[in-house]
């Protein structure tokens, strides 16, 4: 039967970490433990000195899924597998053209007991309400011109990137009425016997991956600094142009700390008609029409808890491309927001690209995008 999951990237947890190394010339065969390799007598400081350190190798290293898949519609009778899981490095130019042999998957400190891990792959046997499993790239194998070198990964040295968490929560109404904004992700896992009942459909699906969204509007690409899932319809994209540092700083986050967390969004496409028609009226009212509606959440995850940040200390940028069809009809963009005491922000353009509107803003949920 195929499943519908509802899925919210929040960010996994991100504990103190130990990074070590080593070098092998001529080997091909590397075994799953990191350690420095025997040196001939006499050369073990020049071995030191040629062992190039993680960040000479690696300029950074990400993995899909990344963050949280937050899992609402499931049965606590039931496994799940999850995977494919994937690891994608980007190499310092000395290193380019590296290759991965291996990677290897671990479980956080704070993960229940209840799951294995199969090479790229996750099975959760019997996943409880609130329960949380978050799981990360501990190690990654590469090799180049004969030289293979295997380092360990602490979940906090690329931030999130190497790192995600399943949250289970029960369904808080029947999956026949899931949202629309739903996302697939692979069926639960059964034996061999009953494989043949899966339709074509469910077996072919991927898996949610995630990554920073990036917006293509007039020629120009903008790529969101925060991860997160974007999902919606209703517009063509949507970019946080400001720093992560600084979405960090704004949200009360201090990122220099061992337990910062991390801060990611979930944007997508407006549901509450209660919220639409509000909106509209008050566009209405302003001279203004409304042409679509998102919502623009944001998490700071911390381990197994999260919080939604509704207000920031200081603005942000949020860039959003519009749809097609509103940029020919043209006008005048803006976007519509309530503030925490519930008054309406008219947050005007600041750019100049007639594909795009840019806000600047320390607001964030429902965002109604208005054109005069």
């Amino acid at each position: 039967m195929k499943r519908k999951i509802f899925s919210a990237i929040l960010c996994a947890a991100i504990l103190a970490c130990s990074v070590t190394v080593y070098a092998e010339p001529e080997v091909s065969q590397v075994s799953g433990n990191t350690t420095t390799p025997p040196t001939e007598e006499g050369s073990g400081d020049e071995d030191s000195e040629t062992t190039p350190d993680l960040r000479d190798v690696f300029s950074s290293i990400s993995s899909a899924a990344q963050g949280i898949v937050h899992i609402r519609d499931f049965n606590p009778g039931e496994s799940m597998t999850f995977g494919p899981m994937e690891v994608t490095p980007t190499f310092t130019s000395e290193w380019e053209g590296s290759e991965v042999i291996s990677y290897k998957i671990s479980a956080a400190d704070t993960t229940d007991g209840n799951y294995s891990i199969s090479g790229d792959k996750i099975t959760i046997s019997e996943p409880k309400d609130s329960a949380s499993y978050t799981f990360y790239i501990s190690s990654i194998t590469i090799t180049k011109d004969g030289t293979t070198l295997t380092y360990d990964l602490g979940m906090n040295e690329f931030g999130s990137q190497t790192s995600w968490t399943f949250l289970f929560t029960a369904p808080e109404e029947p999956s026949s009425s899931v949202s629309d904004n739903d996302v697939n992700y692979p069926e639960s896992s059964d034996d061999d016997s009953s494989s043949d009942d899966r339709d074509d459909e469910t077996a072919e699906e991927e898996p949610v991956t995630v990554v920073k969204n990036v917006v293509s509007a007039g020629g120009t690409d903008f790529t969101s600094t925060v991860s997160g899932i974007y999902i919606p319809d209703s517009v063509d994209g949507v970019a946080v142009t400001t720093s992560y540092e600084a979405v960090c700083a704004a949200a009360g986050v201090n990122i220099g700390t061992v337990d910062a967390g991390r801060i990611v969004l979930y944007v997508c496409d407006n549901s509450n008609e209660q919220e639409q028609a509000a909106f509209s009226d008050a566009a209405k009212l302003l001279g203004t029409r409304m042409i679509s509606m998102i919502d623009v959440d944001m998490y700071h995850f911390i381990q197994a808890d999260c919080r939604t940040v509704t207000t920031l200390e200081t603005p942000i940028e949020i860039t959003v491309a519009l749809p097609e069809w509103a940029v020919r009809q043209g006008g005048t963009f803006s976007i519509l927001c309530a503030d925490a005491a519930g008054n309406l922000i008219d947050l005007p353009d600041t750019d100049t690209n007639a594909n795009t509107v840019t806000v600047s803003t320390n607001i964030l949920g429902a965002f109604a995008i208005v054109v005069r």
